[in-house]
């Protein structure tokens, strides 16, 4: 085998794709669109990964890599390894893949479970500009994650400031609506709304002082419900509802029925910055 490291410009790339191995993985398009924009951002950085050629010239790993770099029109340095045989495609790409959690425990950040489902609720939130059921299809680079947590450390508090309610506030109980959401919107309210999010939650969570037409009891009962009929919904649907009842609550309104939530399917969350 042969090791060197090259500068890999858009028209090396294309070449070498053109000698990508039958037996190679499936080209996901989304994949190749987030490396392509930490390429053009100037964000891609060098990290020891190899482009694989076979000893018969055929491309055995890197398609993502090479495809982004041809996407992005941005040459890239890469560790090129040559004269690999053919057969020892079926070995490659066996190590368990890095989630977004990874990253940013690797970064030094705490919480980093909650914290990455937060950022992406609160990223899709913001690309938006408004809640909504369905699942917000754009992926975040790690890069995008780590950068954002850094420049918002409201984020974590947020995340924070929800796990220590739920220790002592909930006496570890199974929540109502996810920690996840809760920390999504304090991080999204302006700072004004924060006292009476905290008591819209202790109404939502602990059921304390719940008033007729309470718009946090509908929200309360509707989760409660859907959650003794089968798996919780997912984060963007809580969020969903979520903001929703909000929205009707911060404004004091009563209620006489559940809403339909069909009929509001992009819910702007009243007093968030974005």
């Amino acid at each position: 085998m042969k090791v060197n490291q090259r500068e890999i410009s858009p028209r090396t790339a294309t070449k070498l794709l053109a000698a990508n191995s039958e037996n190679n993985r499936h080209l996901r398009d989304a994949h190749v669109a987030v490396l392509a924009r930490d390429m053009k951002n100037g964000n891609w950085v060098e990290n020891g990964e190899t482009i694989i050629i076979s000893n018969t010239g055929r491309l055995l790993d890197g398609q993502h890599r090479l495809s982004a770099i041809v996407k992005s029109g941005v040459g890239q340095k890469m560790v090129v390894v040559s004269d690999v045989p053919d057969s020892y495609i079926t070995t490659i790409d066996q190590g368990a893949s890095r989630g977004l959690h990874d990253a940013l425990m690797v970064s030094g950040f705490k919480n980093v479970t909650a914290l990455a489902s937060t950022y992406r609720l609160v990223s899709g939130y913001i690309k938006r500009g408004y809640a909504s059921a369905s699942n917000y299809s754009k992926r975040r680079t790690s890069t995008e994650a780590i950068e954002f947590c850094k420049k918002n450390p409201l984020l974590l508090d947020a995340v924070s400031y929800f796990r220590h309610k739920r220790n002592v506030d909930a006496d570890k109980r199974a929540s109502v609506v996810s920690d996840t959401v809760w920390a999504t919107v304090r991080f999204l309210l302006e700072e004004q709304h924060f006292e009476t999010l905290d008591t819209f939650y202790e109404r939502v969570e602990l059921g304390l002082e719940i008033k007729r037409g309470c718009p946090s009891s509908f929200l309360r009962n509707l989760c409660i419900d859907t959650a003794a009929a089968g798996p919780r919904p997912s984060s963007n649907v809580l969020l969903h509802r979520t903001a929703t009842y909000w929205n009707e609550y911060v404004k004091d309104h009563r209620l006489r029925k559940q809403i339909d939530l069909s009929s509001a399917p992009k819910v702007v969350i009243f007093g968030a910055r974005y």
